[in-house]
């Protein structure tokens, strides 16, 4: 694998130096476990069961915690090395809106899925909500996980 900056054990004086600037080595044998997250995500889309539900959209919130491995991108400044955000957000939103889906679990299975297709992705949490859906109540709906 990649060792980035980190020389071999033999060369101990330049480790300590990068230490020092850098903090320790990662373990770059084992994938970290950061999070990227999209919070409240807001859209009109047709979800539900009901007969009213079906022909007109209506608000959905939608929230990401995605697991990656964010070390050589962070180390690299480097977009390419991580997973875009934005590009997630517009993808979901899309998806949200087209899925016409019955119920909100299905929807969150479809968004988990796509997540999931990008290899930097090592888990996703979608959390999806209506607000309003039933009366007394700020909103209701449907968090799951998945990982590969």
């Amino acid at each position: 694998g990649h060792a980035g900056p980190w020389k071999s054990s033999f060369d101990l004086k330049q480790n300590l130096m990068l230490a020092a600037i850098c903090g320790p080595p990662v373990n770059w044998l084992r994938p970290m476990r950061d999070t990227i997250f999209i919070n409240d995500l807001s859209c009109q889309a047709i979800i539900g069961v009901l007969p009213e539900e079906r022909t007109a959209p209506q608000p959905l919130n939608i929230s990401l915690e995605i697991e990656t491995d964010s070390t050589l991108a962070a180390f690299n400044a480097d977009l390419e090395q991580t997973i875009d955000y934005a590009y997630v957000a517009l993808e979901v939103e899309e998806l949200a809106i087209n899925a016409e889906a019955h119920l909100l679990e299905t929807l969150a299975e479809n968004i988990a899925k796509c997540i999931l297709v990008n290899p930097k992705a090592i888990a996703v949490t979608v959390s999806l909500d209506k607000p309003n859906a039933i009366p007394g109540a700020q909103t209701v709906g449907v968090r799951i996980y998945r990982e590969r």
